[in-house]
Formats: C-alpha cells, sequence, structure tokens
C-alpha cells in the first residue's frame, strides 16, 4: 500500500497544475485560421495507411494498434472497413478545422498511465487512444513542412529529417571551434510534462497556424490519466501527453519564443536545440550571459533547467575553478559530456564513452549469442533489426571510432556467428562473405570496423545544409531543399553499394570456385529472403534450430552435422546427392508442394484454377518438332484471368537443383535459359495453337532462384493480389517471394534430412 501511494504521488509531482499564460514569453500576433482545404488529403485511404503504420499497445479502451489495423485496414470488412475509415478521415477534418466540446471527445483524449523506472526516477508515459495516435499521425503527415517551417534550424525535433543528427554534428564542430571557449548542455526537469500549455497553444497559432486548431482541441482542457491499481484519476493539465505523436511537434513549435528570447538576449553565442536538449556554445560571457537568460525566461514557459544535471565543457582544464565560481551548481569538465546518444569533447575522453558503450553492446552480443543456442532465428531477428542498430548512430554521429569496435567485430565472430550458424571454426573468408549484405549472398552480420567511417561521412554529406544553417546561428526559416537531401542520400547510398561490390569482387577473386557459385546463388532475386523475414508463425515463417542452421549451411554447401556418408540408395551422401535422390519422394514432394502453393495464390485471384488439367487431344495440328504429342499430356495448373480476362493460362512447375551434375557446370543464366526452353518447346505451341491459351514456365531452384519468366509470373500475381486486397505492391510482392521462398526451403530441408528407406527385395523384383 505505501510503494502504492509513494508512486501516486511522484506521479501527481509529475503532472503540475496549470500556470497562466505568460505574455511576455509568448509571441503576439493573430491566430489565422487554416483553410479547410489544407486538410482535403486527409482521407479513408490516408487513415488506412496511417493505421498500418500505428504500432503500440492499447490506451484505456484496450484496443491496440493491431486491432484497429485490421478493422480499418482488412478486406474481411468490405465496405464497412471503408465506410469507417472515410469516417474518421472526416472525423479528423473536423478536430483541425473546428472547435469541439471536450465533454464529447474526453473519453478519446484519455490515456492509461505508466511508470517507467529510470533507475533512479520515474518517467511517466501516457499510452493514448490508437484513434487518437492514428489522427495524429494523419495530421503529422500533412503538415509536416510546416512545422518543419516553424522551428528549423535552430530546433530540430519538427519532423525535419536528419534533426538530431545535424544537432550533434553542429555542436561538435562549435566545440572545435578555436573561438569557442566552453560549451554547456542543458538538461531540463521534467520538460515535456512542464511545458507552459497556453503558452505554447498561443506560439503554435502564430508560427504554425495549421496545427493550432487539432492541439487546441486535444490540449485545450485537462485529460485523465487512468493508473491501472489506483481509483484516482490524475489530469493532465500541463506540458504535452508523453506517447502522443504530435508532442514532439507541438513541444518544439512551443518552445520557440523562448529560443526567439535567447537569441536576443545572448546574440553571439550559437546554440542548438532537439526538443528540450539544450546546447550553448561561444565566449565565456556570451555562454554566460544564454545561461542567466535561460534561467530566468526558461520557467515562465515551463522550461526548467537542472544545474546539477547541465553540463559545461570548457576548452581551457586551468580555468576549472573559475568557471566553477561563475557557473554555480553547474558540472564543469574539461574532458566532455554526452549529448543525444553521441559525445561532445576530448578525443580521450570520447574514447572512453565509446569503450563503455562497447563493453554494454558487447554484453547484448553475449545475451543474444547464449538465446540463439536454442533460438537461432530468432537471435539472428532480434541481433539484425535490434541490436545491431545501436551503434549506427554512433557511427554515424561520431569521427574515428572504428577502431574502438574492434571487441564487437572480435566477439560477433567468435561467439556471435558460431552460435547463429552452427559453424564452430569461422575462417576470415567466410567472415568476410557473412558480412555482406543478405542481397549479395551474405549474412548481413555487418563488421561494425569497416562500416564506421563510411557511416559517419554519409551522414555529413546529407545532413550538410542543416549543419551549416544551424552553425549560423539565425532564426530564418530554413529552406529544406529536398532534392539535394535526395541526391546526397542517393549518392550515399551508391557510395554504400559500390564498397560492398569491391568487396564481394574481392572475395570472388581469394574464395574458390565452389564457394563463388554459392555466393552467386544465393545473391539471386528472392534467395534470401528467408532471411530477412521476421520469424512470423502465423505466416508460417517459423524453422527450428536445426532447420535454421542446416539452411545457412546449404545456403553455402558446408557439410550438416549428422548426415549419413552413404545414402540408402548406395551412392556417397552429401547435400548435393540428397536433392536430386529419387529415394523416399522428396524431388516429387518438392514439385508438388511449389505447385499446390501457387495453386493457392492463383485461387484468390483467377477463376476456373485447375491442377493438372488435361490438355485437348491432338487432331490435324501441324506442331513444332519437340511439343508434346500425348492425348492424355497435363500439366501442373490451369487458370482463367491471369494475362487477360476469361483467357486461359497453363503453368508447368519445375524445381532445379543448381549444383546437380547436368547444371554444376552451367553459367546461371545458362542454366535456367535451358530449363525454360525445355518446358517451352514441349507446351508452349500446343498450348497457344490447340488450347489457344497462354503458357508459363516456372522454374525454381532449391536456392530460391527463378527463371525471368517465373519472376515476371511473380510480379503479375503480386500485381493482382495488390489490387484485389487494396494493399501495396511492394509489401505484396515481398510477402509473395516470402511465401514461396519458405515453402520452397522447407522441402528442400526435408530433401536433405527426409528418412529413406533402401530398396527392399520386392521393390528390387518387380
Amino acid at each position: 500500500w505505501y510503494q502504492r501511494r509513494v508512486r501516486v504521488d511522484t506521479l501527481r509531482s509529475k503532472h503540475p497544475t496549470a500556470n497562466p499564460m505568460d505574455v511576455d514569453c509568448t509571441f503576439e500576433g493573430p491566430i489565422e485560421i487554416p483553410d479547410p482545404i489544407l486538410f482535403n488529403s486527409i482521407d479513408g485511404t490516408l487513415v488506412r495507411r496511417a493505421a498500418k503504420l500505428t504500432r503500440g499497445s492499447a490506451g484505456p479502451s484496450g484496443m491496440d494498434a493491431e486491432s484497429w489495423g485490421r478493422i480499418l485496414g482488412s478486406k474481411h470488412f468490405r465496405a464497412v472497413g471503408t465506410a469507417l475509415c472515410d469516417s474518421l478521415a472526416t472525423f479528423i477534418r473536423t478536430l483541425a478545422t473546428q472547435d469541439v466540446n471536450h465533454d464529447l471527445i474526453a473519453p478519446l483524449l484519455a490515456s492509461r498511465l505508466v511508470p517507467l523506472d529510470k533507475q533512479p526516477g520515474i518517467r511517466p508515459i501516457g499510452i493514448g487512444e490508437i484513434l487518437r495516435r492514428i489522427a495524429g499521425k494523419c495530421l503529422a503527415m500533412v503538415l509536416k513542412s510546416d512545422v518543419t517551417a516553424a522551428t528549423a534550424p535552430l530546433q530540430t525535433c519538427g519532423g525535419i529529417e536528419g534533426g538530431v543528427e545535424s544537432s550533434v554534428h553542429a555542436v561538435r564542430e562549435m566545440y572545435q571551434d578555436p573561438a569557442t571557449e566552453c560549451v554547456m548542455l542543458v538538461d531540463a526537469s521534467n520538460a515535456f510534462n512542464c511545458l507552459n500549455r497556453k503558452s505554447a497553444l498561443q506560439n503554435t497559432g502564430v508560427l504554425c497556424p495549421s496545427l493550432h486548431q487539432y492541439l487546441k482541441n486535444i490540449y485545450g482542457e485537462p485529460s485523465d490519466l487512468i493508473l491501472r491499481g489506483s481509483n484516482q484519476k490524475l489530469k493532465s493539465a500541463e506540458g504535452t501527453t508523453q506517447g502522443c505523436n504530435l508532442a514532439m511537434d507541438f513541444y518544439g513549435v512551443g518552445i520557440m519564443k523562448l529560443i526567439n528570447i535567447l537569441k536576443e538576449q545572448a546574440p553571439n553565442c550559437r546554440n542548438s536545440w532537439f526538443a528540450d536538449d539544450s546546447a550553448g556554445a561561444g565566449k565565456t560571457e556570451d555562454v554566460k550571459c544564454w545561461w542567466d537568460a535561460l534561467q530566468h525566461y526558461g520557467p515562465r514557459v515551463g522550461y526548467f533547467p537542472q544545474p546539477e544535471k547541465t553540463c559545461l565543457i570548457v576548452k581551457d582544464p586551468k580555468k576549472i575553478e573559475y568557471f566553477k565560481s561563475l557557473f554555480p551548481g553547474v558540472h564543469v569538465t574539461a574532458d566532455g559530456s554526452r549529448y543525444l546518444g553521441s559525445f561532445i569533447g576530448t578525443k580521450n575522453a570520447t574514447e572512453s564513452y565509446v569503450d563503455t558503450k562497447v563493453k554494454e553492446w558487447i554484453n547484448d552480443i553475449e545475451d543474444i549469442s547464449n538465446a540463439a543456442a536454442s533460438e537461432p532465428q530468432f537471435a539472428y531477428s532480434a541481433y539484425y533489426y535490434g541490436v545491431m542498430r545501436k551503434w549506427t548512430f554512433l557511427m554515424r554521429t561520431t569521427p574515428d571510432i572504428s577502431n574502438l569496435l574492434a571487441p564487437i567485430e572480435r566477439v560477433i565472430k567468435s561467439k556471435l556467428i558460431p552460435a547463429l550458424t552452427g559453424i564452430t571454426t569461422v575462417s576470415e573468408t567466410l567472415r568476410d562473405v557473412f558480412s555482406l549484405s543478405q542481397k549479395n549472398g551474405g549474412l548481413g552480420l555487418q563488421n561494425p570496423v569497416e562500416l564506421s567511417d563510411t557511416e559517419y561521412n554519409c551522414s555529413r554529406s546529407i545532413n550538410e545544409d542543416l549543419i551549416e544553417a544551424i552553425m549560423g546561428n539565425s532564426l530564418d526559416p530554413f529552406l529544406h531543399d529536398i532534392n539535394k537531401i535526395a541526391k546526397a542520400k542517393l549518392q550515399s547510398k551508391k557510395t554504400k553499394t559500390e564498397q560492398e561490390q569491391q568487396k564481394k569482387f574481392a572475395i570472388l577473386n581469394t574464395c574458390g570456385e565452389e564457394l563463388g557459385r554459392q555466393i552467386a546463388l544465393a545473391s539471386e532475386k528472392g534467395a534470401s529472403s528467408w532471411l530477412t523475414s521476421l520469424p512470423l508463425k502465423n505466416c508460417g515463417f517459423i524453422l527450428s534450430k536445426q532447420e535454421f542452421h542446416d539452411s545457412i549451411k546449404i545456403r553455402y554447401n558446408i557439410k550438416l552435422d549428422g548426415l549419413s556418408n552413404d545414402c540408402a540408395c548406395g551412392n556417397p551422401n552429401s547435400i548435393d546427392h540428397s536433392l536430386i535422390c529419387k529415394l523416399g519422394g522428396y524431388t516429387s514432394l518438392r514439385h508438388n508442394h511449389l505447385r499446390d502453393t501457387l495453386s493457392n495464390f492463383l485461387d484468390v485471384v483467377c477463376k476456373d484454377v485447375v491442377r493438372e488439367p488435361p490438355l485437348l487431344p491432338i487432331t490435324n495440328e501441324d506442331l513444332p518438332r519437340g511439343t508434346t504429342l500425348k492425348n492424355d499430356a497435363r500439366r501442373d495448373i490451369s487458370c482463367r484471368g491471369f494475362y487477360t480476362p476469361l483467357d486461359r493460362t497453363f503453368l508447368d512447375v519445375r524445381v532445379l537443383h543448381s549444383n546437380s551434375p547436368s547444371n554444376a557446370k552451367k553459367p546461371l543464366a545458362g542454366m535456367y535459359k535451358t530449363h525454360e526452353n525445355e518446358k517451352k518447346s514441349k507446351y508452349i505451341h500446343r498450348a497457344v495453337q490447340v488450347e489457344k491459351g497462354n503458357f508459363c514456365p516456372f522454374v525454381m531452384s532449391t536456392t530460391g532462384g527463378l527463371t525471368p519468366e517465373a519472376a515476371c509470373f511473380v510480379k503479375r500475381l503480386s500485381s493482382k493480389f495488390s489490387q484485389k486486397l487494396s494493399q501495396s505492391y511492394p509489401n505484396v510482392l515481398g510477402f509473395v517471394r516470402r511465401k514461396l521462398r519458405f515453402e520452397s526451403l522447407r522441402t528442400t530441408l526435408m530433401g536433405v534430412r527426409g528418412y529413406r528407406k533402401s530398396k527392399t527385395i520386392f521393390q528390387i523384383l518387380t
């Protein structure tokens, strides 16, 4: 009881009562009423898109993002779901253009309050209703440029791309400037919950009128905060609601008057802001003036600097005592301090900070390695989509740290890779292969030592204009040149691609013919989709630990553990032999399962789908040599309406093994062309001339590669799916490729590990 009471009292202290507006710290001027035409793009389609992009748990109502996404985005609800999307779009446009009675929308604005342990302290998180988040996401999509124009360049939290990276780069440049004597990094107390809401709404109305009306409806009156396990209701009367997806935009615009005042009070102090994280740099007297003004005017807009958590970085270590007397209560250091996930300070202090982070990440990698012993597929996804991203930001914002990341690379090679792949000894060549991206035949287990400098240079290049604008210390609106940024991004991507291609070329020159062919096979379109897929059970994307290890070893033709030396058919056993051995019926299973999977797809988008349909008998037709003339001939699948309405399309499936004796010496393009032409020579003329239909040979390899016509078939199938289900074509195409690849992979694994009986005496005699 006591702990619960203390927790409630602590949370109440984090949500102060509303304070009056200070007119001296608020922009003056009329609030323009936005033209409703600005919000015409908010329609049912945008609502559906926002719902699909929304993630998170439920608010007080209990409906989470997945539930709302299904209701608004699934075709199962047909016209009802579409009508609901249109109604929500109308509701959002109303919130953005008209005053709405607070009592009518109070349940929508209520949030489920969750106290997170900061160790020490508590961070209150308000988990709002999903509908509110969907509405906020729609507004953010439409008004992103308006918010950016109102805040950038000095405040970079208003949706501008690369804002946080630019702030770090700019503050580091300020620190390295010879004219700079000190840099102050300020931490504010409970900033988002203490922002003066009335002042912020007024400032938003003047600077960003298109966003004002919506924020007025959302934040104009206190909203309920519901704490599970307590019968007490708290009120959010000040600041923004943490968990609201427009909170960052609201805070960024709302604090702009304070930034303007500080610019007037200390015009020579260069400063940068990312939400409540502020930094000031320059001559000692300029920074002192800026700090005094921040302490004086900050609390009047709800910004309360904490001297004990604020750090002053001085360039001259001999003057530390002088600075301590000049800035009482502030932590003064000549080494440096953490700033927005990076570090600003001396080289030695930066290296010490990076070493500390590296040790933390090594512990994370070791935890992933331990988990990989029982669930390697889950561990791989957790590492690739989670842990590996942790040091990416540091690489992009901190220069010259590649050598400091070497311990991470050693742990990846010695512990993580063996745990994920089941390969106990990893050679240098194999490590280089695994560091390639999946689409280039690797596993995407990047070497951070090789990438660090490239990532940093790319970040600097992309954010060059914004960094320069922050360094200019101007309040003039930042002209966001989208085309220039897009061009810089494209160039950065091109640079990375060229570097990886050079690395791949070097590997292929030294790795040997066998491994080189496996890399080429793994580099085919769609062959690596099983690696980049999340392990979703509902989609059938789950592999056991043996299946995952075997899949990686088959990918590089590495001998499997526990595979017998002799096959039941009497021949020496290997991966290649297992995939062509007809004993056990696994080659037929592979073909039939792919046929059935394609047939199931076609059932959704076509009519008259038939498996193994008989062909019309031959009468007097003159067919080219090589065409099948049997009257009882059948094809794998036929359907109507695939290419053109009502026309019949015949599909013939073949699954080949690229390393079989008949294929091993052929180049990949020639191999696929040969198999494709074999199918065509047998059936295309009969399908066109006799059946008056179309024919497509669907040839797929055991490694996941597709022939050109099969690849076109998959694209056409995905396009029809996209139109029928009203889903994004790229997403549908990715799903179809993944589904085909997993079904092919499963039958391949069965062919390698499946039980084979020796022939009985009866089978030999017959």
